[in-house]
C-alpha cells in the first residue's frame, strides 16, 4: 500500500483549515453573547443613557423608582416614565444590570454590554446630566439579545430603534 502522496495532503489540510476558517468567521460574524447599543447625539447638550436589565417577562412588568417634581419617591412603570418626563433620579427596581453612558454634543459612541442576560427586558432611559428624564424606550427580546440605537437630533427630540437579534 502506497502512503499519500504529498498532494494530497496538502489538498486535504488546505480544505480543512478552509472549513475551520468558515465556521471561526460564522462564530464571529453571528455572535449573539452581547447586546449592542448606539448613540449618536446631534444637540448641543450633553447627555445620559442608563441602560438597565431584570428579570421582568416583559417591558411593561418593569418598576422604576423616580423622585416627582415634589420631592416625593414613587414607582411607576416604563410607560409614566415615557409619557411623564421630568422625573428625577429613575432607577430600576431590581435591576440585574445597569450602565450609564455619557454622549457629549457631536459625539456618537457605541458599547457593547458584554455578558449580560439573555432574553431579559432591558430599558433606556434618556436625562440630563443633573438626572432628569426626558426620554425612556425598552425592548424585551424573549432569546438571544439585541441591538438598540438612539439618535438625539439637532432640535434636541429623539429616534431609537431596537432589534432582537
Amino acid at each position: 500500500m502506497e502512503p499519500p502522496s504529498r498532494r494530497m495532503l496538502l489538498t486535504g489540510t488546505a480544505a480543512l483549515l478552509v472549513v475551520v476558517a468558515a465556521t471561526v468567521g460564522y462564530a464571529i460574524f453571528f455572535d449573539d453573547d452581547s447586546t449592542e447599543v448606539t448613540v449618536e447625539n446631534q444637540h448641543t447638550d450633553t447627555y445620559q443613557v442608563t441602560v438597565v436589565q431584570n428579570s421582568a417577562n416583559s417591558v411593561t412588568d418593569m418598576a422604576f423608582r423616580v423622585t416627582t417634581d415634589e420631592g416625593t419617591q414613587q414607582f411607576v412603570g416604563l410607560r409614566d416614565i415615557a409619557l411623564n418626563p421630568g422625573y428625577q433620579n429613575t432607577t430600576l427596581h431590581n435591576a440585574d444590570h445597569s450602565t450609564q453612558i455619557t454622549v457629549t454634543p457631536g459625539e456618537n459612541l457605541t458599547t457593547t454590554l458584554e455578558e449580560w442576560d439573555h432574553g431579559e427586558a432591558t430599558a433606556y432611559i434618556v436625562e440630563t446630566p443633573a438626572g432628569e428624564s426626558l426620554y425612556a424606550d425598552a425592548i424585551h427580546c424573549s432569546e438571544g439579545d439585541h441591538s438598540f440605537y438612539l439618535r438625539i437630533k439637532p432640535d434636541g427630540t429623539f429616534l431609537s430603534s431596537s432589534q432582537c437579534r
